[in-house]
């Protein structure tokens, strides 16, 4: 069972098969993530202070952590569109009516389509090329 989930996962992030998110009236077709969204994502969040278990959840340290909030409106503007320029256009309307429903939806569609088995399948096939084109590279190299 796990299997055939982790396999139609991987089908469907090669197909390119996405979901549509309602956001305020429009719908958006939000695609699987990408591995240069992956790293947009890395940047907004590298700046962003750590929560500790024992921090008090009071008002004062809600308010605090209002960088948070803005990070994730970022995060998920980013993972709902690959191209900046839809970003710029449709991105104050998607931080703007951002609710709890949307989120959990954003989020459950970043976690559906990052494909751990695909992307580390992707890492492993670029480390063999690059080290076969710097043995290639080398053998050129003696041999001439």
């Amino acid at each position: 069972m796990k299997l055939n989930t982790t396999t139609q996962q991987t089908t469907d992030t090669i197909s390119e098969r996405g979901k549509f998110i309602r956001i305020g009236i429009l719908p958006i077709y939000a695609r699987p993530l990408t591995l240069l969204q992956v790293e947009e994502i890395g940047e907004v969040v590298e700046g962003m202070s750590e929560i500790k278990d024992t921090d008090p959840v009071i008002t004062s340290e809600v308010f605090k952590r209002v960088e948070g909030a803005k990070a994730l409106g970022e995060v998920l503007v980013i993972s709902l569109f690959r191209s900046r320029i839809m970003r710029l256009l449709l991105g104050g309307y998607v931080k703007k009516r951002l609710d709890s429903d949307t989120i959990k939806k954003c989020v459950a569609h970043m976690k559906d389509t990052f494909d751990f088995a695909f992307f580390f399948t992707a890492t492993v096939f670029l480390r063999g090329m690059k080290r076969t084109k710097e043995e290639r590279d080398e053998a050129t190299a003696l041999g001439g």
